[in-house]
């Protein structure tokens, strides 16, 4: 009998063997030693938030004997890709960084000229959620780990994940309600497309929202969430409770702080490079999910691309290898070692894209963002309801509206809920990184029946807005142009 006390559950569980065989799992009660509940797995919950010394560490497999049996899913893909790392270059062990600055790992104390941290995020669950909703409590990183489809969830917060996962949940036959505490959903802030984005989702989702939630429990096997509407106390319960309220990273509790860098108060470094994640002009580099700039993969692979050549370009030149032949340019702040950034691309333009369906996409700037600025603007719309190709397939519920500066013609930003959003965010945002015009635009083909087809009619929508007349473009314009 293994009695195991988990950090995100009030009581003890017991699992009981037989041979090598899990026999049984419950919950019980220390003080009386009786069952509570049977379940059919358990999650073992540390607290994460909990800082050790280095030298009070040691890996459980210490501890293990050497023919311990041991799971681990996706070995194969993780043992691959470990073994095709040098054995020169990698160390395999749990980092911190210690008062003096220096990687202490293994009972090692490593010094670096550089430094790139990349160690993502996790999570965030608010305080003392995990331990009263106890094995009841899912993220999106343990939600993948249920054997089975749960008869009721609630989810928590109605941004990328949340709505993915409520919607994919709810498709597969659980019965979802999906939680905010704001009235918007997917991050949309234009309240026309907010208000289309409530309408497409909730004709299959029961949402919630503008809630305020007060209480989340356990109790008698049932996740219980009670919340206020409107001024009025309700109760939702059910199996599980899904958390989506954002992702934290781990610089604190690796001791982040010791290298100089300055954390504001959600533990993001201050004084950050948005191109290549140098913490000011130190040897620092905090990139991806790790720095909460903008935690979206595309962001993050840049972010540690322009790190690795900014190092790569001072490293050539200190040895001499560089264009100045000197040997003495290792400094990463000199022009020399940015030069790289002339002729690499960087993607400037803001673009979030939620894979719902209808697709949510934001890109450029935000309805907001243009009138806190004064910015003179036109807003072209198209609806996806009457849409050909929309309809056809009869995906016809959505919003698209185009936000075009007066002065300039230029696209300044968009925000949707469409079929293919995915595919209209990534020409709108190719449109502003080059500073393309609505007539730009519109003398590109547009396919008949596609459902960029709804574009067209958004940009047409600012044409005619603006009063500008219909472009013609002749063949020998659009092809004789030259190279």
């Amino acid at each position: 009998i293994l009695d195991i006390y988990s950090y995100g559950n009030e009581k003890p569980y017991r699992v009981e063997l037989f041979g090598n065989e899990v026999d049984s799992i419950r919950i019980f009660d220390p003080e009386t030693q009786l069952s509570e509940r049977k379940l059919l797995q358990v999650s073992i919950i540390p607290n994460v938030e909990t800082q050790f010394e280095t030298g009070d560490k040691a890996s459980l497999l210490e501890f293990m004997p050497d023919n311990t049996v041991l799971w681990l899913a996706d070995w194969g893909f993780i043992k691959e890709k470990i073994e095709g790392w040098d054995e020169n270059k990698k160390i395999s062990g749990r980092a911190q960084i210690n008062e003096q600055g220096l990687i202490a790992v293994n009972d090692e104390l490593i010094e670096a000229k550089y430094i790139i941290i990349a160690t993502g995020s996790k999570p965030f669950v608010p305080d003392d959620w995990a331990q009263a909703l106890g094995d009841a409590l899912l993220t999106s990183d343990t939600v993948f780990e249920l054997n089975d489809i749960p008869k009721s969830m609630a989810v928590i917060g109605a941004g990328a994940i949340g709505l993915e996962l409520a919607q994919a949940f709810n498709r597969l036959g659980c019965e979802v309600t999906l939680f905010n505490k704001s009235p918007r959903v997917g991050g949309l802030t234009d309240k026309k497309v907010t208000q289309k984005a409530i309408e497409c989702l909730a004709c299959e989702l029961n949402m919630v929202l503008d809630a305020d939630i007060t209480e989340v429990k356990q109790d008698s096997g049932q996740a219980i969430v009670n919340y206020k509407e409107q001024d009025s106390a309700h109760t939702w319960q059910g199996e599980y409770v899904l958390v989506a309220t954002g992702r934290r990273n781990s610089l604190l509790p690796m001791g982040a702080q010791h290298l100089g860098i300055t954390l504001d108060d959600h533990n993001q470094p201050k004084d950050l490079n948005p191109l290549s994640g140098q913490v000011k002009d130190s040897h620092v580099f905090v990139v991806g999910d790790a720095n909460g700039n903008l935690p979206l993969l595309h962001v993050a692979s840049n972010e540690g691309y322009h790190a690795g050549a900014q190092i790569k370009e001072s490293l050539k030149h200190a040895s001499g290898n560089g264009s100045s032949n000197d040997g003495n340019n290792d400094d990463l702040n000199h022009p020399q070692n940015k030069c790289y950034s002339k002729s690499t691309g960087y993607p400037k333009t803001p673009m979030a894209v939620v894979f719902c369906e209808p697709q949510i996409a934001t890109v450029g700037k935000s309805l907001q963002e243009i009138e806190e600025a004064n910015e003179a603007h036109v807003i072209g719309e198209v609806s996806f309801d009457d849409q050909g190709r929309s309809r056809v397939m009869g995906v016809n519920c959505g919003l698209l509206r185009v936000y075009a500066c007066k002065n300039s013609n230029k696209i300044l930003g968009a925000s949707m809920i469409a079929p293919d959003a995915e595919y209209m965010a990534h020409i709108l945002a190719t449109a502003i990184t080059n500073n393309l015009t609505v007539t730009d635009l519109l003398a590109a083909p547009f396919y008949h029946p596609t459902i960029l087809e709804g574009l067209r009619t958004a940009l047409r929508d600012v044409q005619k807005q603006m009063g500008i007349d219909y472009q013609q473009v002749t063949t020998n314009e659009r092809y004789n142009s030259g190279c």
